[in-house]
């Protein structure tokens, strides 16, 4: 760039040179030029009126009216006309030629016009001469030299008088040149003297030029280094052997260059080293935080949901899943990507189902298979004789690359595996092998597991209970309860969310209420399988026996203090209300109603539910929720609905048996529900 400036600079200054030099030239040429005409045509007009034939002139003129067929006329014109020819100096720029007699009138006014080589001359032309240009004196003085434009084209113009032999002017001699030939003349000149200075500028400008480049040559190297060593380009080394100022300051830099690089290092170790420091002391206040958080969480939903986001807290990773055993198999229950995150809208949580075999096919199969980390820096390039590959559907759909993953297995105390951690694409890392970060995650997963397993083991408890029903009911299955308790959190989740509830709030109360979903039809232990087991539709005295399994449910939790068995209580005994009040079994006494249907059945049932809000938030998600799972179910009397025919039943009774607010977030995220509906589909799972 520096070069380039100064070649500008010199072709810019040798243009300039050459452009002044050449209007200096032009009027030095066009002044020699013209003095050199001007002498020429004197000399010339001097010469020819010498040599003019005084005789024929003074006979011619004292015709009034000569004939140009009158032999002095002729012969004079002859004259004119050969001098013109045979004057080879002149043979370009001279017009013409004439003589002028004084005229007869008054000869102090001027001349006439008595001979031209032309026709543009005509014989006895008044000729009338300005004052200021040129004098005549008439009495025998010769006359002055004089140069006129006149208006017929002649630019420079020359006069010499014409004397007899007793020296009385008798007429003059003029010779005009033509004005464009001269400055024709005059360009030729200048253009010859242009060109060849021009010439010279450029050698000279060329040689000044490649003296320049050389004399610049270091300065462009060191400013090239400067500017480097400026961006942070520590590894610049100047090579500069002459001349000797340069050298030294060559030398000087790369010094410089060399005390910068080890600051350099030794400033990223410390940084490295302040991270790595920063890092475990993040890492383990986090899993110091984790492990009293989840100490407190029963519900294995929310559970996931924090080992997965704190996971991606603490290793600053774009992505990551969390993949649960059920029954030989792999269920992809929770994952994440802060990435696409951003682009989903807020009615979608993206959430997908994907079920893989616990084989060495795939890498989180292989990782539950051989209960070993399985870390990889690039899983479209898979280390040769790998015995699992990856499967890139999901990053086509997307559009997210995958890059580093790090899977690690999530074991119980006795190294029973409960599933799978993925994290993906770490922040900063090309690489993730024999990274600190694997350790900090391999250790994070074995909380994470062992807190897994206890939250297990509550819910095992709880499916226990369920599954008496299930031995009842051939509809309440522990599956059935699953889906519905799933859909019903999921709901809550999303209407808490549009309502502002703080988080905390919200995943206590998500905790509560999936138990008490799970439990929502417990009272159909006390119906007779007569009921029960019907295959066909209930007639009105059965129905009316079903529907106290609402107040047995509720009755096996109303006497404790505890906010969960209080929640299950309620949903128990309300999740068949309506929003217009037509459901059952409305406002009741548990503590005046007996515990079993022999207790209950001889009492008239109540007919009047209640209605709108009376009826509480849970209980209305879990009877939407029921109803639902029922729809999309086949029984002995119904094949499943579709997805049109449920959203068409559900947005039909918006208002009647469903409240409207609920309605509206069930039709909005349909797809999510479905998805997480479909989780459970096989019998005696158990998640």
């Amino acid at each position: 760039m520096f070069r380039t400036r100064i070649r500008i600079l010199i072709v810019a200054t040798a243009l300039a040179t050459a452009t002044v030099v050449a209007l200096v030239l032009y009027v030095s040429v066009r002044t020699i030029v013209i003095r050199e005409m001007q002498e020429r045509v004197m000399t010339l007009a001097s010469v020819l009126s010498a040599g003019m034939d005084k005789n024929r002139i003074i006979q011619l003129s004292e015709i009034q009216k000569p004939n140009r067929e009158n032999a002095d006329f002729i012969y004079l014109n002859h004259v004119l006309v050969e001098m013109i020819r045979d004057t080879t100096a002149f043979t370009n720029a001279i017009a013409g030629a004439s003589i002028l007699v004084p005229t007869r009138n008054n000869a102090t006014s001027g001349f006439d016009v008595l001979v031209a080589s032309d026709e543009s001359s005509q014989p006895y032309r008044p000729f009338n001469p300005k004052e200021d240009q040129f004098r005549f004196d008439l009495d025998g003085q010769p006359c002055a030299w004089a140069f006129l434009s006149d208006d017929s084209g002649s630019w420079i113009t020359g006069y010499s008088d014409i004397s007899d032999a007793n020296g009385k002017l008798i007429g003059m001699v003029e010779i005009h040149l033509d004005s464009g030939v001269v400055q024709g003349i005059i360009l030729q000149s200048f253009l010859i003297v242009f060109v060849f200075g021009f010439g010279v500028l450029s050698v000279a400008s060329f040689l000044s030029d490649q003296i320049v480049v050389r004399l610049l040559k270091p300065l462009e190297l060191i400013n090239n280094a400067i500017q480097k060593i400026a961006q942070g380009n520590f590894d610049t080394r100047l090579e500069i052997n002459s001349p000797k100022d340069f050298l030294i300051l060559s030398k000087n830099i790369n010094q410089m260059v060399g005390v910068l690089k080890m600051e350099e290092n030794l400033r990223k170790e410390a940084n490295l080293m302040q991270l790595q420091a920063e890092q475990r002391e993040e890492h383990d206040f986090l899993i110091k935080t984790l492990e009293e958080k989840l100490s407190k969480v029963t519900d294995v939903e929310l559970l996931l949901q924090d080992i997965l986001d704190s996971a991606l807290k603490f290793s600053r990773c774009e992505a990551g899943s969390i993949w649960i055993k059920d029954q030989g198999d792999l269920v992809l229950w929770y994952a994440r990507n802060l990435v696409l995150d951003k682009n989903i809208s807020a009615t979608q949580t993206g959430i997908i189902n994907a079920r893989i075999s616990i084989t060495s096919k795939s890498i989180v199969g292989h990782c539950a298979h051989t209960k070993k980390q399985i870390v990889i820096d690039d899983v479209y390039h898979l280390p040769s004789g790998s015995l699992f590959q990856f499967d890139p559907s999901l990053d086509i759909k997307s559009g997210f690359k995958t890059r580093c993953m790090i899977s690690i297995p999530l074991l119980g105390m006795q190294g029973t595996v409960l599933g799978v951690m993925q994290l993906i694409n770490p922040e900063n890392h090309e690489t993730v092998t024999d990274t600190s970060l694997v350790h900090r995650a391999e250790a994070f997963a074995i909380l994470s597991g062992q807190v897994l397993e206890r939250a297990n083991n509550a819910r095992d408890l709880l499916m226990r209970l369920v599954r008496t029903a299930e031995v009842r009911d051939p509809y309440e299955t522990g599956v059935h309860v699953q889906r519905v308790s799933g859909v019903a959190c999921h709901l809550y989740k999303l209407l808490a969310d549009k309502r502002q509830v703080p988080p905390h709030v919200r995943d206590q109360n998500i905790s509560v209420l999936r138990v008490a979903a799970c439990l929502h039809d417990i009272g159909k232990v006390g119906i007779p399988d007569a009921i029960l087991k019907k295959p066909g539709k209930l007639d009105e005295h059965e129905y009316n026996l079903m529907k106290w399994h609402t107040v047995i449910g509720a009755k096996l939790f109303d006497d404790s203090e505890n906010a969960l068995e209080k929640a299950a209580s309620d949903v128990a005994l309300h999740h068949q209300e309506r929003w217009d009040g037509t459901g059952y079994p409305g406002a009741v006494d548990l503590s005046a109603l007996g515990t079993t249907l022999d207790e209950l059945k001889d009492i008239k049932h109540l007919t009047v539910g209640l209605k709108g809000e009376n009826t509480s938030l849970f209980a209305r998600l879990v009877g939407i929720a029921d109803v639902f799972d029922a729809l999309a179910s086949s029984r002995a009397y119904k094949k499943p609905w579709n997805d049109e025919q449920i959203k068409s039943e559900i947005s039909k009774n918006s208002g009647s048996q469903f409240d409207p607010e609920i309605v509206e977030i069930f039709l909005k995220n349909y797809n999510d529900l479905k998805t997480i509906r479909e989780r459970f589909q096989i019998q005696g799972s158990t998640r």
